[in-house]
C-alpha cells in the first residue's frame, strides 16, 4: 500500500484494464504516426448492428475487447466477422482492476 492506502502496482504483477466500450478507437489499415499509444490488433468476432450504435467485439491476443462505434462508422470500416482491426484506448480511459482473478 502506498501512503493513501491505496495498492500499488509491482512490476510483474498481473492486472486486468477496465474501460467505457465508447472509449476504445478502431482503426482500420493504419499508419504514420497517432498520440494514443494503447493498440491492441486483432479480429473481429462479433458485430451487433442498431440503428445508430453498433457492438464490435475484437479478439486480441487472449482478450476479447468490445467497442460501441456509430453503425456508420462501422459501416465505412466493414466491420465483417474475420475483419482485421486496430483498437485505440487512450491511457486517460484506462483503469487498473489490481484482481482480475477476483479472488
Amino acid at each position: 500500500m502506498d501512503q493513501e492506502g491505496q495498492e500499488s502496482l509491482a512490476v510483474g504483477q498481473e492486472v486486468g484494464i477496465l474501460f467505457n466500450p465508447t472509449e476504445l478507437f478502431l482503426a482500420r489499415d493504419l499508419q504514420g504516426e497517432i498520440s494514443i499509444r494503447n493498440r491492441f490488433e486483432g479480429e473481429i468476432v462479433a458485430v451487433e448492428k442498431g440503428d445508430v450504435l453498433s457492438k464490435i467485439t475484437l479478439k486480441c491476443g487472449t482478450a476479447q475487447l468490445i467497442s460501441i462505434i456509430t453503425t456508420a462508422s462501422a459501416e465505412r470500416l466493414g466491420c465483417d466477422i474475420g475483419q482485421p482491426m486496430t483498437a485505440l484506448l487512450k491511457t486517460n480511459e484506462l483503469l487498473f482492476d489490481l484482481n482480475p482473478n477476483h479472488e
